[in-house]
C-alpha cells in the first residue's frame, strides 16, 4: 500500500510538471501563483506556522499587517514552485537573461573561478534560492549535498530535476567525498537554515534561538574553503537579483573549533536575517524554522 500511495503522489507530483515543460517562464509563474491561490483557503496549517513566525519575526507589526504578509508570502510560494520546476529549461542564455548580478558579484566569482579558489556557498530558503542552484550547477559547475527523499519516485525523479542544471548531487551520506572535491577547488552550496534539531548550534536569529546547521562552517574550517553569503531574489523589475557577502577564509588559529563555527553560523545568520527583514514576504514562513528551542535539548541531555 504504501509503495502504491508513493506512486500515486509521484503521478499528482508530475501531472503539475507538465506546463513547467511547455509554457514560458512569465506564465509558469502565473500558473504556479494561481495553484496556490486555490490552496491557500484550505493550507489552513500552513497559513498558522506562517503567521506565528512572522508575529515574532516582526513584533512591530499590527496583526492584520501579519495577515497580510502571509497573504503576500503564500503568492510567493507560486513563484517558488515556478523556479523549482522550470530548473531544466534554465540554460546559459536564460540565466544571462534573467538574473542580474549586483555590483562586485561578477568580479568576485571571476577572481575566486579563475585562482580555483574552493567556495562554499550559504543561502537560506530566501526569494528564488532554487535559481541559486542552477547557477551554481551552470556558472560554478558545483555539488551540493542531498537527504533522499522516503518516496522513491519523487526522490528520482526531483534529483533528474535538479542534476539538470549540471549541479552534481552528494548524498548527505557521502559528504567525505564531497570534502574531497571542495579541496579540489569545487564550490558547494548549501540551504543551511532549516531546523538542525539537537544536532545544530543555536544562534540568534529573526528575534529567537534557532537550531542551525554546524555543516557548511565546519566544512570550511576543515577545507579552507572560503564562505559567501548568497542572496538570490525576485525584484520589482520582474528579473532575479543575486548578491553576495564574501565572509573569506576561517583562520583555525583564530579561536577554538567550537567557538569560530558558532561565530561563524552567527555571522551568515545575522546576513540572511537582514535580507529577510528587506523581503519578508519572500522567506520560507510555512517551515517550522524554530521547532527545536534551546530548553528542549537541556531537557534530554539531563
Amino acid at each position: 500500500m504504501k509503495t502504491i500511495g508513493h506512486f500515486l503522489s509521484f503521478l499528482f507530483a508530475w501531472t503539475l510538471y507538465l506546463p513547467f515543460r511547455i509554457l514560458p517562464y512569465r506564465a509558469c509563474q502565473a500558473f504556479g501563483v494561481g495553484f496556490l491561490r486555490l490552496l491557500y483557503p484550505i493550507a489552513r496549517g500552513h497559513r498558522a506556522i506562517a503567521l506565528e513566525n512572522i508575529a515574532h519575526a516582526f513584533p512591530a507589526m499590527s496583526h492584520a499587517q501579519h495577515q497580510e504578509l502571509v497573504r503576500k508570502h503564500f503568492r510567493h510560494l507560486g513563484l517558488i514552485l515556478a523556479d523549482s520546476l522550470y530548473i531544466p529549461r534554465m540554460d546559459r542564455k536564460w540565466l544571462e537573461e534573467n538574473v542580474v548580478y549586483e555590483k562586485g558579484v561578477r568580479e568576485n566569482e571571476q577572481d575566486a573561478l579563475a585562482r580555483g579558489v574552493p567556495t562554499i556557498i550559504l543561502t537560506g530558503h530566501l526569494g528564488a534560492w532554487e535559481v541559486l542552484g542552477a547557477i551554481c550547477g551552470q556558472v560554478y559547475h558545483g555539488g551540493t549535498l542531498y537527504k533522499k527523499m522516503r518516496n522513491p519516485f519523487l526522490d528520482r525523479w526531483f534529483r533528474r530535476i535538479r542534476g539538470a542544471s549540471g549541479l552534481r548531487l552528494f548524498p548527505i551520506e557521502e559528504t567525505t567525498a564531497a570534502i574531497k572535491e571542495l579541496k579540489r577547488g569545487m564550490w558547494m552550496g548549501f540551504v543551511a537554515d532549516q531546523n538542525a534539531g539537537r544536532a545544530g548550534v543555536f544562534v540568534d536569529f529573526l528575534n529567537r534561538p534557532a537550531s542551525t546547521y554546524q555543516g557548511p562552517v565546519a566544512m570550511s574550517c576543515v577545507t579552507g574553503a572560503r564562505i559567501c553569503v548568497y542572496a538570490c531574489v525576485h525584484g520589482p523589475d520582474r528579473k532575479i537579483h543575486l548578491s553576495l557577502t564574501d565572509l573569506g577564509v576561517i583562520d583555525p588559529r583564530s579561536g577554538r573549533r567550537e567557538e569560530l563555527i558558532r561565530k561563524y553560523t552567527q555571522l551568515w545568520s545575522d546576513i540572511l536575517a537582514e535580507k529577510v527583514r528587506e523581503y519578508p514576504e519572500q522567506y520560507f514562513w510555512v517551515h517550522r524554522r524554530w521547532k527545536t528551542r534551546p530548553e528542549d535539548v537541556v531537557q534530554i541531555a539531563a
